[in-house]
């Protein structure tokens, strides 16, 4: 008997597809193979070219496929062919194995009882550097390398150890095994090793990697699969491979994974990674329905659960981090990693964590908590209900009146959508996004000033302005806007100019009128003050050009941002067209003005102080900061320091004369105006730093130098508030607001009917876009909600012209004391409660108390029908005892009330049809007739009742009457949007697409330029 043991057949697979010249080093390599019991089957995918195995590998078994197909089929293809081998050894046609690879897999299965066994990797042309060594894989079925990139192979990876899965280059599996899993996944676009190993680790093998055994690769199998096919292939892993319990886990987590990447991509400006990663769910949850019969095939072998596969894999996202180091990343981590090696280097980055971490610790409590609804950082509705307002052509605000929604209620409804109706992190992401999007910006402002350094200066300057925490403490959502969209503002601005330095590749004409205008018209639906701010800034540049020259330059600008801030009303329409309607007021533009007894100082204005966060004697430090390149740069440095000194002086001098009324109009938020003028202050003290760098070398040692040290020092004095205000967590905002305060009332409105709440008082502390009211400069103002505290529907107010203004004439009455019953006056307009704020959050909170006119207490504290309801010291709550609700059914009546000097008795009145509207409710009309009263200022309001119309006729001169039928019945009320208003949402909708077209090719156009060139020779 022969005493050695006979070795197992093996049998090594090669699919081969239009191979290279690295064929026949490849094969040869498997001929050269010292394991005894080795054949070799190659499986040519249709090659266009004879590969010439029997040339290369006499001995190896050929078979040529009918059909080009991908590498996972081709391999499928030992299925049916392959019987009586004990192992398969997967190799790619690139891969070149050691002499040994074959025996040292095959000894090492034996002797661990392996499934699977891989080999050591290394790269073709030099083999001391390691490729991988097995695969980590994470929960959602991504997969990361163990090795670094380019890491030298000194034995420190040669010990043999368990993995998660092994790269399809090269590896080893039990035929039977492999048979009993049924191969490769064929719908796999990637990584069907890595879900070949899942499969096999649940059926109770092991994964292990064997260093042993060594393989060139060379990577010439082709491009990867798109990042779309990736992410399907990754999610139907994932979909298959989990038993229910972990499905249910883990898919959410994985959505979240991919949410982040795509937030990646979006800040990166690679626009269809971005659309590829979240376009690949729909299809592969699609997908995922047809996996029944794979799951029911694992679930037959399983004998390892999901919690004990989930402890042989990774923690944490693999995915993200292999996704932020394999696109685009491994020059910007050699460069970064360049510049540590130097002293600038090192401080700078100490500077970016640094503010980084400011930033997260301060923000900490609303990131992981509540955004309090103060001022217009209102609560966001339905996805569904933003969409509705889009769509019905009806506004809710005051007593109603027929005009387009703003284009904001569009952008969060989708954006709802996208989130999957979470409107809740719509609104915190919104609102926290301010932060990159506007520090991004100012940095992109300053990368023409020179190197990394003004880029930093300018983003660290941004960055400790006052201007985004005070709109946030005060709840000023066009402040945050503002902030966000400034420094991109003044970017497109100077770029229109074509002076240098922002002379570099100037584009089209079209393109930056199409770019100027999509700016604008984006940050105008949700602040539209930024059209006129837009123009203000156009002119204090031209102002800054005739003082530093290049006048004829900054004309150009001019008529870019003039083309922009019409091409956004455009864009805009039909929301824009509302506000060039005869009788709208300035306050649907910029908001009601506040009292100008309150109003801000110039000194606090040119400090950024409007709020909690800045003031005191640190809030002149970066205006002494600012001036350096005043004093010491040349050529460009200081022309656009003093275009930039005059942008932000202009800025502050007309938020300041507005607060005083020297300008007629106001302005509730005046960030809006001084964000351009924080952007221009970051960008002049930016060019400080290049000033320093390009100027201070010609001149001799003297007060020059001094003032470099004093504008340093000034800068980080400057910061110093910044880091006390991020002490609580909160950037000083309350914790509570006067949704808590009223959150009684929704309640209310289901029981008893819907109704309107009337607020009244000083503009900066009222929950929702308001108008003014009384005399002027008094700074009172009032507006609507419905049903209880005001959300996001009621922050553009619209016209206060028509039905509306009868609010402010009934509240006028009541002050001169004309009347004691102003409830009845009210009742028409279904007005329920009257809440007068004091205070924009609950007292606890010791918010700034800004108190209405004495007069207006004293009016509604005499009104008989009007009844104090106890609540927050914040705020005084006046029940109207004579309301009727919105849609109220007065039985009996054969017309509808008149009007008494002393308002309508509608006691007798009780709420019907109810519904969430806007613009379609529906219900049952009880029989013996009456008249609908329907408290909505339009006659586009129809009513039918089992089907058939009913005639309306006016009521109260402004709202709506049915006379109900006496049978009653199924009755349904709506608002028939004007064919009008869906042409023009089409219009917008149109010119949207073809002024992003443009923008897209231009990307596309900047990006082919930035291509290396191929190069010419022979």
């Amino acid at each position: 008997m022969d005493p050695r043991p006979t070795a197992p057949p093996v049998v090594a697979v090669v699919v081969v597809s239009d191979p290279g010249a690295w064929l026949e080093e490849a094969l040869s390599a498997l001929g050269a193979q010292d394991y005894p019991e080795l054949s070799v089957l190659v499986l040519d995918a249709a090659s266009p070219t004879d590969p010439a195995i029997g040339r290369i590998l006499p001995s190896a078994h050929y078979r040529r496929l009918p059909d080009p197909v991908r590498w996972e089929p081709a391999a499928n293809e030992v299925l049916s062919m392959v019987v009586g081998a004990a192992y398969l050894v997967f190799v790619h046609q690139d891969a070149a194995l050691d002499d040994d690879a074959v025996r040292q897999l095959v000894e090492e299965a034996l002797a661990s009882n392996a499934g699977i066994v891989g080999p050591k990797i290394v790269e073709w042309e030099r083999p001391e550097r390691l490729l991988e060594v097995g695969l980590a894989v994470d929960k959602t079925g991504a997969a990361v390398s163990l090795v670094e990139p380019g890491e030298l192979d000194q034995e420190q990876h040669d010990g043999v150890r368990d993995v998660f899965a092994v790269p399809a280059t090269c590896f080893l599996v039990r035929a039977d095994l492999f048979h009993a899993l049924g191969g490769f996944d064929t719908e796999l676009a990637e990584g069907a090793a890595v879900d070949l190993c899942w499969r096999a680790q649940v059926a109770g093998a092991r994964v292990l990697v064997a260093p042993a055994a060594r393989v060139r690769h060379l990577g010439a199998d082709g491009p990867r699969p798109p990042l779309a096919d990736a992410a399907r292939s990754r999610i139907r892993t994932v979909l298959k491979n989990y038993g229910w319990a972990h499905r249910l886990r883990v898919l959410p987590q994985a959505a979240l994974v991919t949410l982040v990447e795509a937030l990646i991509a979006l800040f990166g400006r690679r626009w269809s990674d971005a659309r590829a990663l979240v376009g690949a769910w729909p299809s592969a949850l699609r997908e995922g329905r047809r996996l029944g019969p794979s799951r029911r095939s694992l679930r037959a072998m399983r004998l390892v659960p999901d919690s004990e596969v989930r402890r042989l894999q990774t923690r944490g996202s693999a995915h993200l981090v292999a996704y932020l180091r394999g696109r685009h990343a491994e020059d910007r981590v050699e460069a970064v990693a360049e510049s540590l090696r130097t002293e600038r280097g090192r401080v700078a980055a100490l500077a970016w964590v640094t503010l980084v971490v400011v930033l997260l610790v301060g923000s900490r409590h609303l990131i992981g908590g509540r955004v309090p609804a103060v001022g217009e950082l209102a609560p966001f509705p339905s996805a569904g209900t933003f969409l509705r307002h889009v769509a019905g052509g009806w506004r809710t605000t005051g007593l109603g009146s027929e005009a387009a929604a703003p284009p904001a209620f569009a952008v969060l409804g989708l954006g709802g959508l996208v989130l999957g109706g979470a409107v809740g992190l719509l609104r915190k992401l919104l609102i926290l996004a301010v932060w990159p999007v506007g520090l991004w910006g100012a940095s992109r402002l300053a990368r023409p000033f020179g190197s990394g350094r003004p880029r930093l200066v300018a983003v660290i300057v941004y960055a400790a302005v006052p201007v985004p925490y005070d709109a946030l403490a005060r709840g000023r959502l066009t402040g945050l806007v503002a902030y966000a969209v400034a420094p991109w503002l003044l970017l497109r601005l100077a770029r229109a100019t074509r002076i240098a330095p922002f002379d570099d590749g100037p584009s089209t004409t079209i393109v930056e009128l199409a770019g100027m205008a999509a700016l604008v018209a984006a940050a105008a639906a949700f602040a539209p003050l930024l059209v006129l701010v837009t123009l203000l800034v156009a002119v204090a540049s031209m102002v800054g050009s005739v003082i530093a020259g290049r006048v004829a330059a900054s004309l150009r600008g001019i008529g870019i941002a003039v083309a922009g801030a019409a091409g956004a009303a455009l864009l805009l329409f039909p929301w824009s067209a509302d506000f060039a309607l005869p009788g709208r007021q300035w306050a649907a533009l910029a908001g009601a003005r506040p009292p100008i007894a309150r109003a801000f100082s110039f000194a606090d204005l040119l400090r950024f102080h409007t709020g909690p966060v800045g003031g005191g004697l640190f809030g002149w430090a970066f205006l002494v900061a600012a001036a350096f390149p005043l004093v010491l740069g040349r050529e460009w440095r200081l022309a656009w320091a003093v275009r930039l000194w005059v942008v932000a002086l202009v800025c502050v001098g007309a938020a300041w004369a507005l607060g005083r009324g020297w300008i007629p109009g106001g302005v509730t938020s005046p960030e809006v105006i001084l964000a351009p003028a924080a952007a221009a202050l970051a960008g002049a003290v930016a060019l400080g730093v290049a000033a320093f760098d390009l100027d201070l070398p010609g001149y001799r040692f003297g007060w020059r130098q001094v003032a470099t040290v004093v504008a340093g020092g000034a800068v980080i004095a400057g910061t110093l508030p910044l880091v006390v205000a991020a002490s609580d967590g909160r950037w000083r905002a309350p914790n509570g607001d006067l949704a808590g305060a009223t959150s009684w009332m929704p309640t209310e409105a289901v029981a008893h009917g819907s109704f309107r709440v009337l607020w009244l008082g000083d503009p900066t502390v009222l929950p929702l876009g308001s108008w003014p009211v009384g005399p002027r400069g008094e700074g009172l103002a009032f507006g609507t909600s419905r049903d209880g505290p005001p959300d996001a529907t009621d922050l553009w107010p619209g016209a206060a012209s028509g039905a509306t203004a009868l609010i402010a004439d009934a509240l006028a009455t009541a002050r001169r004391g004309d009347t004691s019953s102003l409830g009845h006056l009210l009742a028409p307009m279904a007005i329920r409660y009257i809440v007068v704020v004091q205070r924009d959050a609950p007292a606890q909170y010791h918010q700034p108390l800004r108190p209405a006119p004495p007069t207006v207490l004293h009016a509604l504290a005499d009104q008989v029908d009007l009844q104090v309801r106890p609540a927050d010291p914040a705020i005084v709550v006046y029940e109207n005892r004579a309301w009727a609700a919105v849609r109220a059914l007065l039985p009996g009546a054969s017309s509808a009330p008149a009007v008494a000097p002393h308002g309508a008795d509608l006691h007798a009145a009780r709420a019907a049809l109810p519904g969430d509207g806007p613009t379609s409710f529906g219900g049952t009309l009880p029989a013996g007739g009456g008249e609908l009263l329907v408290a909505e200022a339009s006659s586009r309001w129809h009513l039918t009742v089992n089907g058939h119309g009913v005639a309306r006729q006016r009521s109260f001169g402004w709202a709506n009457a049915f006379a109900s039928p006496v049978a009653g019945g199924r009755a349904h009320l709506r608002f028939r949007t004007p064919l009008a208003h869906d042409g023009a949402l089409a219009l917008e909708v149109f010119l949207w697409i073809l002024v992003l077209r443009v923008l897209r090719r231009e990307r596309r156009r900047r990006k082919a330029e930035r291509l290396p060139a191929p190069e010419v020779g022979g």
